[in-house]
């Protein structure tokens, strides 16, 4: 009878692992939204979800909680680069097609204003610490810094050429820039707004991301198959790791120090797991 009652119990957790393993990597929902979604970026102290539409200048908001698109707001001639500062629970959208970024309150889902700045804006970054939003601007080499207080830009800074994507160190305000057009990633003093220093990475850098625990910068070099690893404190870089095949986009994961690569070409996604000094490729 023990040993009967010990298979029952066996068979009941195995089925349970089974359910469990299955459940959590299915797919829960798909949803119905703009025309040509470019890109996503989601608000943590809100739990929404926001989501610019190229073809239709719109921009989606979903509610996590309940997967529900609540609102569908017009935006500037195609939308592209999302950045949110959750700390003032407000949008800031790069409209490419006409030269300005949207800013959206968060609390009302409205635009509040249209910014007016350089030649084809693709790319935001937000530093919420000085309430500063940085626009990549691709048409013109300059980056334009708006002042989230005003909505109004205090500053054009000239960049290298061609700036494709930008991110920002909210604990030393630095912002770095990738500029494909000339193999550079520009290094811009959030304190005086200038450049202080260019730095030469791979073939043609795209996507570019920060750990801002580790001062730690990532380029994807889409042209070379690999990330070019530059330490903040030196702007100099200390590492270039081969990846996949033309890496398009990236995302760090600052409390493990894991950088995920996405790799256009080769349909994968590398893994760059970092301890202490040491690189790591462990998946690709």
């Amino acid at each position: 009878m023990e040993s009967s009652n010990k298979k029952t119990v066996y068979i009941a957790i195995f089925l349970l692992f089974i359910t469990y393993f299955f459940s959590s990597f299915s797919l829960s929902n798909s949803l119905l939204i703009g025309d040509k979604p470019q890109h996503v970026s989601f608000n943590n102290v809100t739990n929404k979800i926001y989501v610019s539409n190229s073809a239709d200048s719109t921009m989606s908001i979903i509610d996590s909680a309940t997967n529900i698109v609540t609102n569908i707001i017009k935006m500037g001639k195609f939308p592209a680069g999302i950045a949110i500062n959750p700390s003032t629970n407000t949008a800031y959208v790069a409209n490419y097609g006409n030269n300005t970024v949207s800013v959206i309150d968060g609390k009302t889902n409205t635009v509040v204003s249209n910014v007016t700045v350089g030649d084809s804006p693709r790319a935001i970054a937000i530093n919420p610490s000085t309430n500063t939003a940085y626009v990549a601007n691709y048409g013109n080499n300059t980056v334009s810094v708006i002042d989230g207080k005003t909505n109004t830009v205090i500053s054009n800074i000239t960049t290298g050429a061609t700036p494709w994507d930008v991110t920002v160190n909210p604990n030393t305000n630095t912002v770095y820039v990738s500029n494909p057009g000339e193999n550079t990633v520009s290094v811009i003093d959030g304190n005086t707004n200038t450049v202080v220093s260019d730095i030469t990475v791979g073939n043609n850098p795209g996507a570019i991301a920060i750990n801002p625990n580790t001062n730690t910068v990532y380029v994807a070099n889409f042209d070379d198959n690999t990330v070019s690893v530059i330490d903040g404190k030196t702007n100099t870089v200390v590492s270039d790791i081969t990846v996949g095949d033309k890496p398009s986009d990236m995302a760090i994961n600052p409390n493990t120090n894991t950088v995920y690569v996405v790799n256009h070409d080769d349909n994968t996604v590398s893994v760059i797991m970092v301890r202490q000094t040491l690189l790591f490729l462990i998946l690709q």
